[in-house]
């Protein structure tokens, strides 16, 4: 009987799976390390902040763009975030 060797998959190559599917419909996909604190796109204060707020601000806005502004709304996001 034959054997079967078994097949590794990399935690990277998932990865790179899930990310070409993301993008194929319709994500935009950006590095970790060009969002990262300190870098100039940064998207967060620090690797502890796993919700780009700023994105999910301008979603939020995009989204509903019936609603009008709350001046509580940084707060409340700042609350989800």
């Amino acid at each position: 009987m034959p054997t079967i060797e078994p097949q590794f998959v990399s935690e990277s190559s998932v990865e790179q799976a899930l990310l070409a599917q993301f993008e194929a419909v319709g994500y935009s996909v950006v590095s970790g390390p060009s969002i990262s604190p300190g870098e100039a796109g940064s998207e967060r204060e620090s690797h502890g902040d796993v919700c780009l707020s700023g994105r999910l601000a301008e979603a939020i806005e995009r989204l509903n763009p019936n609603i009008p502004y709350n001046p509580d709304f940084p707060d409340r996001l700042r609350e989800v975030a």
